[in-house]
């Protein structure tokens, strides 16, 4: 095989490169390139989707990391080292070693005894400048670079081992190139020559300046032009650089021809151990029909039976109902430890079996809500999850995960995020020096564009920007950069909200990094996860239903039942209101009085719930809907609030689509009208549905005009004019960017009303369960306790022989806790409330210190003295402070 780049850093060494992984395959695909490898900075973030989009294209994928390791022959400092997968297990192999690197707190590195450990399988290069050898080279060292080689033997034996050298005509790299043809010679170990690719064409250079000075701005920032050719090189243009270094460059092909990897094992999760989960799925969900809608009408019942045995045959088709089972145990299981989740998001809000199963709390055919499919893009894989929860217990959630799917393996993800084209523009500007006045006027203006636009888009509608785009070569020459580095500079966030369980054995194809509490995240994109048949579940703790629950459960403890109900069996201590009509809860709503109130605090939809004002369920979805970026760009709220006022005489462009738009006042503002439009005019269902709904919002000219013409047959079918399809296709073409998922504002909305709910008739009860659900956040207690004494609700001061742990309601007022930073280590407030119930009132401050002595820590006792526990005993803080 000719030459083969074996080092090269894509977007995933955060600073060090700019290349996708989709324009690396696409640019060795033109090239010519027969082979590839992917060598990023410890991880093996990406491999997945270069490896199969590589082979799509009739590249060789090779698979590698750029190591970092602590001195092999005992001198201090880490080094790199270029590993490649030369088959299978050398693949779990780098895996390993790419996993042991994050284990040894901030510092990321693998010793010599891990790399020894985890040897098998493996081609190693010596590094790059930043390699043992080269550095031993460099800091004059001479005979140690031959140790390093000689070590490295050691550990993989000759026939693994290449001494990497790399020309770009830089003095340094010259220096070590000579030393290294030298040992080579001496020791026999075959060199090979690698570019350290960085980027894809020559001409990029200047930006990858901008890159690396971005990296370097701790350390003065300046922009040095880097002089060196880091660019995707096909065989003649890397030839004249080794020309002196005989087979180096053709040996890259031979190490290619070596490596045969398949290593990624796609699985399946076994949800459910029943032996037949279909049968199971079917008995329960009819058993539960029958006690649901036993009262239905025959019509109504026809229809919701119809809906189940369609979603009974989806599940059977996609291989899911044991997932559908998995839910109802994980559920009921969570609430029976004490945490109450719902779905917030994801294909099951429009699922009647999920209602069925008390996964969700809302019946979907009620509001016009249908489910297309359980499954992602292959049978036996759920979509995605979004899940709240009542209780920061998130560890017992995954525990619980695990005890439910023994076998597979969870972790938390690790989340690829680039940085906006406003940042990077803003960055780059200070790097070049702009003015401050500059800078201010460069970033107020980018900072009210909110579109992700091209640079050319933005200079087309701002005439600001254009100015100074136009008067300023710093500021034109910062945007073109950012421009040039737009979806190339990425971070790598831990996020403990989203949770991936891979099926058993693919867990070996996949790195993983520790977080600080020694949990694994993943190193690996959501669409691997979901080739590999894995599932995500997002999991979001909500102070909201923190205090929707502690209310409920308090209200339940002292019988306070009348307006909420006891629950029941299914729902244990859910509560699930029967209807969602009450007058006073819609009074308050519409006034806007929603401090408090799930996703109805800002002044923006507050001022939108008044100029609305919501009287029933429907609505309150609809002014949701209505209170997103788009919508609100859109001023929908304005069409909406005028239709109202026409009483059903909306223009629309065709009456056909009055019975979708009814409940919308004419608006198009949900995917499922889009849906139901195209069932009802042009007979398109399901996939063939899905298929149109894309081409309409990604707008692309080809797919959108073979959706078109397809859609016109289908309704001229449907005994629809020609004209009027065209018509009905441009409507839902110029107003689909308003739409999203219904499903999801349903959700939203029923949390909403909920929470509106308990304030209307619990007030103090429900703010006082606010309070204690964000003692974590000061500055979100400060303004709901504002908002009480606003309300004329008396706030009473802190008493060591009145307040408890949490927050309280005495008679109309509140009274707060001890400590309220302190909820979630109790131990020592709790001690002092059980010495107050065994030995009464605390008489005087002497007598709190003696009878808490060694109980109460001295930081804790003046933290009480600082909260005015002990203002009652008149006192000075200052005093009380002293005598401690």
């Amino acid at each position: 095989m000719s030459y083969v780049p074996l080092h090269v850093h894509s977007i995933n060494s955060p600073y060090d490169g700019m290349i996708t992984i989709e324009e690396l395959v696409a640019r060795a695909s033109f090239l010519g390139l027969p082979a590839v490898a992917l060598t990023d900075h410890r991880t093996t973030y990406g491999h997945f989707e270069f490896y199969r989009s590589a082979r799509e294209r009739g590249i060789k994928p090779l698979l590698g990391a750029e190591l970092n390791h602590s001195s092999l022959v005992g001198a201090r400092g880490l080094y790199h080292l270029t590993a490649i997968a030369a088959d299978n297990e050398g693949y779990r192999n780098l895996v390993r070693l790419v996993n042991a690197h994050y284990t040894k707190g901030r510092e990321q590195y693998v010793t010599p005894e891990e790399l020894s450990e985890f040897r098998g399988g493996l081609i190693i290069l010596t590094g790059c400048l930043g390699g043992e050898a080269s550095q031993a080279i460099l800091h004059g060292n001479l005979g140690r670079e031959r140790e390093v080689v000689e070590r490295l033997i050691g550990i993989y034996g000759a026939d693994d081992i290449y001494i990497e050298i790399m020309n770009h005509n830089l003095p340094e790299e010259r220096l070590v190139f000579d030393h290294l043809a030298m040992l080579s010679k001496r020791i026999g170990v075959p060199l090979v020559a690698t570019n350290n690719d960085r980027y894809l064409k020559k001409e990029e250079s200047e930006y990858f300046d901008l890159l690396v000075a971005m990296r370097n701005r701790g350390n003065e920032g300046k922009i040095e032009p880097q002089q060196a050719e880091f660019y995707l090189k096909r065989e003649k243009e890397i030839e004249p650089f080794f020309y002196a270094a005989g087979d180096a460059v053709h040996r890259s092909g031979e190490i290619a021809d070596r490596c045969e990897v398949d290593p990624f094992e796609q699985g399946s999760i076994t949800f459910s151990t029943a032996q037949s989960p279909d049968d199971t799925l079917q008995e329960m969900c009819k058993r539960r029909f029958l006690l649901k809608f036993h009262n239905r009408s025959g019509d109504e019942a026809s229809r919701l039976r119809k809906t189940l045995e369609k979603e009974l045959l989806c599940a059977e088709r996609e291989v899911l109902a044991g997932f559908l089972l998995f839910l109802h145990e994980l559920f009921q299981q969570a609430v029976g430890r004490g945490i109450w989740l719902e779905v917030m998001g994801g294909n099951l809000l429009e699922s009647l079996i999920a209602y069925l199963l008390n996964i969700v709390p809302l019946n979907p055919v009620e509001y016009d809500l249908v489910l297309e499919t359980f499954a992602t893009s292959k049978r036996g894989v759920p979509s995605s999850l979004e899940l709240i929860t009542s209780a920061n217990r998130k560890e017992s959630l995954v525990a619980l995960v695990g005890e439910l799917l023994p076998g597979n393996t969870s972790y938390y993800l690790v989340l690829q995020e680039e940085m906006s084209f406003q940042t990077i523009a803003k960055e780059l500007a200070e790097l070049l020096g702009a003015p401050d006045t500059v800078k201010e006027e460069l970033s107020r203006i980018l900072g009210s564009d909110r579109k992700q636009r091209s640079l050319a888009k933005m200079l087309e509608g701002s005439e600001a920007l254009t100015h100074l785009y136009n008067n300023n070569e710093v500021v034109r020459r910062a945007l073109h950069g950012a421009q040039a580095l737009r979806g190339r500079i990425c971070h790598f966030n831990q996020n403990s909200s989203r949770l991936a369980v891979l099926p058993a054995g693919t867990e070996r194809s996949v790195s993983f990094n520790h977080g600080a509490e020694g949990e694994r995240y993943l190193l690996c994109s959501t669409s691997a996860i979901d080739s590999l048949g894995g599932w995500i579940i997002g999991i979001q703790h909500s102070h909201f239903l923190a205090a929707l629950d502690m209310s409920v459960r308090e209200m339940r403890n002292d019988g306070s039942e009348a307006m909420i109900g006891s629950g029941d069996e299914e729902t244990l201590d859910r509560w699930i209101p029967e209807v969602l009509d009450d007058p006073q809860t819609y009074a308050l709503i519409s006034s806007g009085d929603t401090t408090g109130v799930y996703l109805l605090e800002s002044r923006g939809v507050r001022d939108l719930l008044v100029k609305i004002g919501p009287r029933e369920f429907g609505e309150l979805i609809n002014v949701i809907s209505l209170y997103r970026p788009a919508p609100l760009e859109g001023r929908l709220w304005e069409r909406y609030v005028e239709n109202a006022e026409k009483k059903g005489k909306v223009f629309l462009p065709h009456h056909l689509l009055a019975a979708s738009l009814e409940g919308t006042r004419g608006l198009l503002l949900y995917e499922e009208q889009v849906r139901e439009v195209l069932a009802y005019t042009a007979g398109l269902e399901c996939d063939r549905a899905l298929e149109v709904e894309r081409a309409l919002k990604s707008r692309d000219s080809g797919d959108l005009l073979s959706k078109r013409l397809e859609f016109i047959r289908g309704a001229m079918d449907h005994r629809v004019d020609e004209e009027d399809a065209q018509k009905i296709f441009d409507f839902l073409l110029h107003n689909i960017s308003y739409t999203h998922s219904k499903a999801l504002s349903c959700s939203q909305a029923y949390l909403s009303y909920r929470t509106a709910f308990l304030k209307t008739h619990y007030f103090e009860r429900y703010f006082v369960a606010l309070l204690n659900s964000n003692m974590d956040v000061r500055d979100r207690r400060k303004r709901y306790i504002e908002y009480l004494e606003d309300k004329g609700v008396e706030i009473l001061p802190p008493d060591i022989n009145q307040s408890e742990v949490l927050y309280k309601v005495e008679g109309d007022s509140i009274r707060p806790p001890l400590l309220p930073a302190r909820a979630s280590e109790p131990r020592e407030l709790l001690d002092i409330i059980a010495e107050r119930a065994r030995g009464g009132p605390f008489e005087n401050f002497e007598g709190f210190l003696r009878r808490m002595y060694e109980m109460v820590a001295l930081k804790t006792t003046l933290d009480l003295i600082e909260e005015g526990v002990f203002d009652p005993f008149s006192m000075s803080r200052k005093d009380l402070a002293a005598r401690c």
